[in-house]
């Protein structure tokens, strides 16, 4: 069986909008769909809840995702779907072990958590970090049923992941038949260290000319392998946080890697890629490496 597109769900309108964009990758990726709904019963609540309300928690459950599916084979006729209650330690737990199996995996920004002022939930947050696979997060109002289905956004920065950043970005521009918007902003050279000096004089339409080369190298190949993919290339000197988020503003989607070529190594999620899920105006994917 083709692996499949993953989604969490937990009754929420964030996660039903998750549901929706995960149903339409689906169907354009031709692979089934999994909906994926955790029950909190382990060992240390288990024991202090009665055995009947747990039996009744799995019964509502049951309900809510029979009814989840059923919803979607009516808005995607023919489309392969099913569900799974799972019931681990947290909703993260199950959706990092269902994402060992999946094509991609999608949630909403928020679920049914306590802090709604959250900008990202801690679900969304851990699967977005340590995911095995891509992780699309769904944010704001938009869904898998946009009668203006807007163009893909892929933050472009030279590092060996942007390869596979690009890859998916042009799969679901062709997909979707949309335009691509390819962006690399870049900003002068810094000190290393405090105490590091720098030439006092440099030649910035110089830099501006090898970042344009750089961008236009990586999209090269890309290019070939998706003609039917019209591509707009934004090269500036500028924050690339900035230009990501403003990029993304009317975007259908944005496409980041989960780490950079700069900064800490050892963090799981670059820090350009963690204010995109934030902050980006339309659903954020993010791209693993060996993906």
């Amino acid at each position: 069986m083709a692996a499949p597109i993953v989604v969490g769900f937990d009754g929420s309108d964030n996660s039903r909008r998750a549901v929706d964009w995960a149903a339409e990758e689906a169907r354009l990726r031709h692979r089934p769909l999994l909906i994926v709904h955790s029950l909190l019963v382990f060992a240390s609540v288990a024991a202090e809840i009665d055995g009947s309300r747990i039996e009744e928690m799995r019964a509502e459950s049951t309900v809510l995702v029979d009814d989840e599916i059923a919803r979607v084979r009516e808005l995607a006729p023919g489309l392969d779907v099913r569900g799974e209650t799972l019931e681990g330690m947290t909703p993260s737990v199950d959706l990092l072990k269902a994402s060992l199996e999946a094509a991609s995996l999608v949630v909403g920004s928020r679920g049914r958590g306590t802090f709604a002022s959250l900008l990202l939930g801690s679900t969304s947050s851990q699967v977005a970090a340590h995911s095995h696979c891509p992780v699309i997060v769904v944010r704001g109002d938009r869904v898998g049923g946009d009668a203006k289905p807007g163009h893909v956004v892929v933050g472009v920065d030279g590092s060996p992941l942007s390869q596979s950043v690009l890859r998916f970005g042009f799969e679901e521009a062709s997909m979707r038949g949309t335009r691509l918007v390819a962006v690399h902003a870049w900003l002068p050279p810094a000190p290393a260290d405090f105490g590091d000096l720098l030439p006092t004089v440099y030649d910035v339409d110089a830099l501006a000319a090898d970042e344009e080369r750089l961008l236009a190298e990586s999209l090269a190949g890309w290019q070939a392998k998706f003609p039917d993919v019209p591509v707009e290339r934004v090269c500036v000197r500028a924050d690339a946080r900035r230009v990501l988020k403003d990029e993304s503003a009317g975007a259908r989607l944005l496409v980041v890697g989960s780490r950079g070529g700069g900064g800490f190594t050892g963090l799981l999620l670059g820090s350009i890629t963690q204010a995109m899920v934030h902050h980006a105006h339309a659903a954020v994917a993010i791209v693993h490496p060996g993906h």
